[in-house]
């Protein structure tokens, strides 16, 4: 988690900086939910690589620069997507561990963290005076923190799971409406990648290296406010 903070100022700072740089583009914040897709939402335990991530929320920023009068125009974006563990998983982790180990065991879940940074092309159509239609497509990379799973005993607290992971390729594909050039509602689909990581598993015998993958995808819909 100590990353977390430096990355959020960075994109944060490179999306005003180049809101700053070019006056006739526009700056954008946008909120709502993130809905895991894929085996990044899958719940099945016959699905080695179900992940079974609940839905969150995403928050974000963009900026977007016109190319020409016809609507076509680049973005910059960056997003914090969060989601934690579906219930019923929590609940079979939970009945899962012998209550003849740690009779008063309390659990800390892991939560996914995505953090995608996009750039790429978007085209907005003005249907009339009040309505515009917009679609974007672009590539970029997504920066995945899982917090760690933790189990608290007898009132000591330690890592069941300690996760780490690189950056990935991604990218997004969406659209959505635009009213009165201010408003507008989206949806977007993003596919942040799959992403090679190692959980460190501590055990009563010492520390255990675990490799996985874990891929990536969400649907986003989001309410926002053009300045």
């Amino acid at each position: 988690m100590k990353k977390l903070p430096f990355y959020l100022i960075t994109l944060v700072f490179t999306i005003f900086l180049f809101s700053g740089a070019y006056s006739q583009g526009g700056f954008s914040i946008h909120g709502g939910i993130s809905v895991p897709v894929g085996d990044f939402g899958d719940d099945d335990h016959n699905n080695k690589n179900a992940n079974g991530a609940a839905t969150g929320f995403n928050i974000g920023g963009k900026y977007q620069y016109p190319l020409n009068e016809g609507g076509l125009g680049l973005y910059l974006s960056a997003n914090f997507d969060y989601n934690g563990l579906k219930k019923n998983i929590r609940e079979d982790i939970k009945n899962g561990f012998p209550d003849f180990l740690a009779p008063d065991a309390k659990f800390t879940f892991q939560k996914f963290l995505n953090i995608p940074v996009i750039a790429g092309l978007y085209y907005e159509y003005k249907a009339n005076e009040s309505v515009s239609l917009f679609g974007e497509l672009g590539p970029g990379i997504d920066f995945l923190k899982i917090t760690d799973m933790k189990l608290e005993t007898n009132g000591q607290k330690g890592s069941l799971f300690h996760f780490k992971t690189k950056p990935q390729f991604a990218f997004e594909a969406g659209g959505g409406l635009i009213i009165q050039g201010k408003y507008f509602l989206d949806l977007h689909y993003c596919g942040l990648g799959k992403h090679k990581g190692r959980s460190e598993v501590e055990l009563n015998t010492g520390t255990q290296n675990i490799d996985f993958d874990i891929n990536v995808s969400l649907l986003t819909v989001s309410l926002g406010y053009r300045f």
